[in-house]
């Protein structure tokens, strides 16, 4: 699967959205608050890997 997120795009939403088929994120970003955003967990360098 590949999804495209918009800069911006909440973090929350994207896994909800992944939920839905079954689906998650690649890495488990922190989640800071319900405003947190993707983009801005990439650009802080906090991404890590799940290890799959």
């Amino acid at each position: 699967m590949v999804v495209t997120a918009f800069t911006g795009a909440k973090q929350s939403d994207l896994q909800e959205l992944l939920a839905e088929y079954n689906q998650r994120l690649p890495f488990y970003p922190p989640y800071f608050s319900e405003n947190t955003t993707l983009d801005g967990n990439i650009v802080t360098g906090y991404p890590a890997s799940s290890g799959h």
